[in-house]
């Protein structure tokens, strides 16, 4: 966001997962706040025609993952040089 204490919301997120053509996996506390109850949230990009095969195929760019911290800012999460993948998905 351009202005200071302008923040982005899981519309702005699939705006960009519509434009990059991706999905954005969003790790998020659950309500209530500070439950640790913590779950990833799958934002898919927009398809108004699900079924068209013209739209419907493998993501363009690679998939990003983001830890919506404090409920209020959003920091992304690379995967560890130790670790092969990211557990909780799918």
């Amino acid at each position: 966001m351009r202005r200071q204490r302008t923040w982005g919301t899981e519309l702005e997120l699939l705006a960009v997962a519509t434009y990059l053509d991706t999905s954005i996996w969003e790790y998020t506390e659950q309500y209530p706040q500070r439950s640790q109850n913590w779950k990833w949230i799958k934002i898919q990009k927009f398809q108004p025609h699900p079924q068209d095969p013209a739209v419907d195929g493998p993501p363009i760019h690679g998939m990003f993952y983001l830890h919506h911290t404090n409920g209020n800012h959003y920091d992304g999460v690379f995967p560890d040089k130790n670790s092969s993948a990211i557990s909780g998905n799918e």
